[in-house]
């Protein structure tokens, strides 16, 4: 590979880097009470453990649990808890994201932060030939960033890249090592295998390290007492929320509420959430004459609450009623001694006892300004998050006033235009397959708002809850149909579910710069804005807010110099060959299908999915194939909104060509990002990549 073109594929990486990599979260102060012991968490590392599967890794200490910070390119910012005993973990990265980047938080029993990490990066796309395998890029709470790797049979030595700079390492065949002073500046590396002429022979994916985050103090125990201020997951996630009536805040549980500092006016006293929308200005004047938290009959009292749901993986959070339990062993049993019902939860992978799911505590009620007898009610992202909009989308509870004069029922989904005079019915319980006498208490509303688009939890006593065997710790989509049951939660039937908040698909933006950008960075570490001056182009101008600002400014015009092709855009409907020999049925489960291929002769290895042909199939999230052979996928997004899904032999998002094929009986899993009730699919049977003819899998008995 010549200089030229390792340069450039250099500059792409800092390039990403640079424009989409932010600090995550801000420095909570931790003041150690007790015995004293250095905290878990250092000498934080990233491994590449190809087929987008990394490892993170670092050295033990006290810690009660660690939650493992990811942000990537367009899923956006997810939190994963370990336990304290924990010193790597391995993870799956989306093939929606290009980039991933980490941080770990050590927690105390208060679920408080004693330390942080750095954070380190891993960047797609990069990798050419066989380089060496397990390349790992860490810090030690320092600027100096240690690499290694596994030695590559053949190889003639190795080149250690720090992009964008002149520091490049060339080290002989048998060094598996090396340090690289960062200067305390973010700084991605590629590891380049070259053979015995000093040819390059394979290129790893790009790690980066970003030093200055790392927070530890000398001492510290796993009960130590905390110095609050907002947690991570709030400063990420900044919500919106809403509590419930006669609380100890005396907050108007109309009153649609963030965290304090964000408008400066406070509910209740200081300290207190502040009023992001009147009660006034949602509903009606009349209707919020009641005297302080009063909710109904007096006041309307806000029970579901969404302005959209969040681009990003799939994740569910949630808060539940305070006399809610758990299942043992999870965060909300935890909790219940306390005041399970001001905190907002969860899911995490594995179980709890007895149960089929688990959860964690996410946000303490402490981090929102509400107080221990605040019930909080349902939460939603900021309109500022990628995906969700400004319009909010609510329901009110039995016996609130402004029902009556709508007219609607407490399951109806109601929304108010900005400037409008009254709020509106969005979506008709009926709609739902709910009755009148139900309550839905907890939503997640998809964007376009939609009958396809809501999930939901209905509030105890709801008469659907009996009729269909339902409880009110499940969540339910039209139907209603079970999505999810209170044990994939965590929790118990008799628990209530008051609050949620999901995650949708990445939207269908894409951008593919050319390879001769300049970058003029303007970085300060309490707030960080990134204001690049680029000369190269993409497909789509953006601005993303999180808890600091990225503005980007890009034209649509997107090239490539590389020898590496921008994403082709699918050609969905060609005229179908016929085939005989094959057919497919599928069946879902909430947002989970199964699809089943039968095969008497025809010989097929790949097959592949576009919305094109089928306008209503949700998107595919994650995929799970056969083991034997090994399945890969290609997701592609095409100008419009639309994608194609593309199954293949292979690893990861290679696909193989090989003599591999399906097999009679072979079943193939995708996640998608909501419920696919059509009764047929519409498949493209390809062969090493080239369609062959098209087939409409079944659902049987539809």
């Amino acid at each position: 590979m010549g200089s030229s073109r390792l340069s450039a594929r250099i500059l792409v990486a800092a390039t990403l880097a640079l424009l989409a990599v932010t600090p995550l979260f801000a420095v909570l102060n931790v003041r150690p009470t007790e015995a004293q012991l250095g905290p878990g968490g250092r000498n934080f590392s990233i491994t590449n453990l190809g087929g987008r599967q990394v490892r993170l890794s670092w050295s033990s200490g006290v810690a009660a649990s660690y939650v493992l910070e990811q942000i990537g390119q367009r899923s956006g910012a997810v939190g994963s808890f370990l336990p304290g005993s924990a010193t790597s973990t391995e993870i799956s990265v989306s093939f929606f994201d290009s980039f991933a980047c980490y941080e770990l938080l050590a927690l105390d029993a208060n679920a408080a932060i004693l330390a942080r990490s750095d954070i380190v990066c891993i960047i797609f796309g990069f990798s050419t030939g066989v380089g060496p395998a397990n390349f790992t890029v860490g810090l030690n709470q320092g600027t100096v960033a240690g690499l290694s790797w596994d030695g590559l049979p053949g190889a003639g030595g190795y080149l250690v890249v720090p992009l964008g700079t002149q520091r490049l390492q060339n080290l002989g065949a048998g060094t598996q090592s090396a340090t690289d002073n960062t200067g305390g500046a973010l700084t991605c590396y590629g590891l380049v295998a070259t053979s015995a002429t000093g040819a390059a022979i394979g290129i790893d994916e790009v790690l980066c390290a970003w030093p200055g985050f790392a927070q530890f103090p000398s001492t510290v125990t796993a009960t130590s007492t905390p110095t609050r201020s907002p947690t991570s997951a709030v400063l990420a996630q900044q919500p919106y929320f809403s509590v419930g009536p006669n609380g100890a805040s005396g907050c108007d549980p109309a009153d649609i509420l963030a965290i304090p500092g964000t408008t400066g006016i406070p509910c209740g006293g200081t300290g207190s959430p502040d009023v992001l929308i009147r009660c006034s200005a949602l509903t009606f004047a009349e209707s919020c004459a009641g005297s302080g938290g009063a909710g109904p009959q007096a006041n309307d009292d806000v029970r579901g609450l969404s302005f959209g749901e969040a681009i990003g993986d799939p994740a569910i959070y949630f808060g539940v009623t305070g006399s809610s339990q758990g299942c043992p062993n999870s965060g909300v049993r935890t909790e219940a001694a306390f005041s399970a019902g001001d905190d907002e939860y969860v899911v995490i992978p594995g179980g709890s006892q007895g149960c089929v799911g688990n959860n964690a505590i996410y946000v303490t009620g402490e981090s929102l300004g509400i107080k221990d007898g605040d019930e909080l009610d349902d939460f939603s992202w900021p309109s500022t998050a990628p995906g969700v909009g400004t319009q909010p989308y609510f329901t009110l509870a039995p016996g609130s006033p402004s029902l009556a004069r709508i007219p609607a029922v407490a399951s109806d989904i109601l929304t108010r235009a900005s400037g409008s005079g009254a709020p509106t019915i969005a979506v008709n319980h009926s709609a739902l397959g709910l009755q009148s006498g139900d309550a839905i208490d907890a939503m997640c509303m998809f964007s376009p708002p939609s009958v396809g688009g809501v999930s939901f939890s209905l509030a105890p006593g709801s008469p659907s809850l009996t009729a269909f065997g339902f409880s009110s710790a499940d969540l339910l989509v039209a139907g209603p149909v079970l999505a999810t049951s209170a044990s994939q939660l965590g929790l118990l039937t008799i628990d209530d579910v008051d609050g949620l908040k999901c995650r949708q698909p990445v939207s269908s933006a894409t951008f593919t710069p050319t390879l001769t950008p300049t970058i003029t960075p303007t970085i300060t570490l309490t707030t960080i804005t990134i204001t690049p001056t680029p000369t190269y182009t993409s497909t789509t101008t953006s601005t993303i807010t999180r808890t600091v600002t990225i503005t980007p400014t890009l034209t649509p015009t997107p090239t490539s110099t590389t020898g590496v092709p921008p994403i082709p855009t699918p050609t969905p409907t060609p005229t179908s060959g016929t085939i005989t020999g094959i057919s497919a049925t599928f069946t879902t489960t909430g947002n989970t299908m199964v699809l089943t291929f039968v095969v008497a002769g025809a010989v097929i290895n790949d097959f592949e999915v576009a919305s094109v042909d089928n306008p209503t199939f949700p998107t595919p999230l994650s995929f799970t194939g056969p083991a034997t052979p090994s399945w890969g996928e290609t997701f592609t997004t095409v100008p419009g909104g639309g994608f194609l899904f593309h199954a293949c032999t292979g690893q990861g998002s290679n696909c193989v060509n090989s003599s591999a094929h399906i097999n009679n009986g072979d079943q193939f899993t995708l996640v998608l990002n909501g419920p696919y009730n059509g009764c047929s699919l519409l498949i493209w049977l390809t062969q090493n990549g080239n369609r062959v003819a098209a087939i409409t899998a079944t659902r049987p008995g539809c």
